[in-house]
């Protein structure tokens, strides 16, 4: 009898082993395909880093062509990208704001451009994956530049000699509905929000972040925050119920959330994370969110 229940005891043990390795080695290749996609995401932006840590610090700019970004500089604001309505991409994007204006224009709330170059989706409904197609449908579209057809646009700045000179420098071309498209792509790489107390406390300054602050983060560990604010942008990779996950670095330099619902970014944790936060997480939250 004792025997019987010795073994039946042992097999209980080694069954309990075996499924307690399946779990192991279940978790490890999930946390490995993780670190795999970090990995591939950094790759992709030129950026430093093994894809271990859950945060990465922002660099002042991304690896571009500079004199194609500095083209693409020029046409942020000229207004021979649009036509009638004159407008400029920095009529909408302003830069000291993030890169929005915080407002609606036909139904849509304007995108950051600051740290765009982050992203993988675009629009609200993250239905766009390539930054031209976006900077086409931004120059295109009569709700926004309604600049015709991006040949259209090309003719126009080719008629400009110095202009056309420069293109042929950086494309060895002339204006070209490819290059105007990419000449802007370009100049997004160098608009980052770098230097926020986030990215200087992960460069060595132990005293950027302050005690609420770190905290914060923690906080944005342990709710599971990163599972859709992840990457660099900490967002703006994944969709989520049909919304573009929106990119939480440089939040603290914008004033509108939310699809326009929210100008305080603590009401923003109405909807997220799940479950309830006392006033010491609540302003602990708001203090990280605002030091990104």
């Amino acid at each position: 009898m004792k025997g019987r229940i010795l073994r039946c005891s042992l097999a209980t043990i080694v069954a309990a082993l075996a499924v307690w390795g399946v779990i192991a080695v279940h978790n490890w290749n999930a946390r490995r395909a993780k670190v795999l996609e970090r990995r591939a995401e950094l790759e992709r932006l030129g950026l430093p880093g093994d894809g271990t840590s859950d945060f990465v610090p922002l660099p002042a700019i991304l690896p571009h062509n500079a004199t194609a970004a500095r083209i693409g500089a020029d046409l942020f604001i000229d207004r021979r990208l649009a036509r009638a309505s004159r407008r400029t991409c920095a009529s909408c994007h302003w830069l000291n704001m993030g890169g929005a204006d915080g407002k609606m224009h036909a139904g849509r709330l304007t995108r950051p451009f600051v740290n765009v170059a982050l992203a993988t989706r675009f629009l609200g409904d993250g239905s766009l994956t390539n930054i031209a197609d976006v900077v086409a449908l931004m120059i295109e579209d009569g709700n926004f530049a309604g600049g015709g057809t991006l040949g259209d646009v090309a003719a126009r700045l080719a008629a400009d000699e110095p202009l056309a000179a420069r293109f042929e420098a950086a494309y060895s071309s002339p204006p070209s509905a490819a290059s105007v498209v990419d000449a802007i792509a370009q100049y997004s790489r160098t608009l980052l929000s770098a230097g926020r107390p986030f990215d200087r406390s992960f460069g060595g300054d132990l005293n950027a972040l302050a005690a609420p602050e770190r905290e914060g983060m923690d906080l944005f560990r342990r709710r599971g925050c990163l599972k859709c604010h992840d990457g660099p942008g900490l967002g703006g990779t994944k969709v989520h119920d049909g919304r573009k996950v929106s990119a939480l670095r440089g939040l603290g330099q914008r004033n509108v959330y939310l699809s326009g619902k929210c100008t305080d970014i603590g009401a923003v944790l109405v909807y997220m994370p799940a479950g309830e936060l006392d006033e010491n997480e609540r302003a602990a939250f708001v203090a990280f969110l605002k030091s990104l």
